[in-house]
């Protein structure tokens, strides 16, 4: 028996996945680059560039580093910190 509202039907979607790996693109990308050529094209010199941009921003650096090392003693601190509060809470009570 059909119901009286009409329901809709379900979307079907043509989805193809890829894989894409950046670190082999980069690889072959430096391969290229280093490869003899008479006449460097300016795209290519400008995709250098911002790759090596790209690198030393996302790249860990000293800085980044000791940004890490410095959240992490602060959370071990805040741990303690609350579990010595926790004990004397919990320590404070009579049995």
């Amino acid at each position: 028996m059909r119901s009286m509202f009409k329901t809709p039907s379900n979307s079907k979607f043509l989805y193809i996945p890829r894989f894409y790996d950046e670190r082999k693109e980069e690889l072959d990308d430096i391969v290229a680059e280093n490869q003899p050529n008479e006449n460097p094209d300016a795209e290519k010199i400008k995709e250098r560039m911002l790759r090596k941009m790209r690198n030393r921003y996302y790249g860990q650096s000293k800085f980044a580093k000791k940004a890490m090392a410095k959240s992490r003693a602060m959370v071990f601190g805040i741990a303690v910190f609350l579990l010595l509060i926790s004990l004397l809470i919990l320590g404070g009570f009579p049995s």
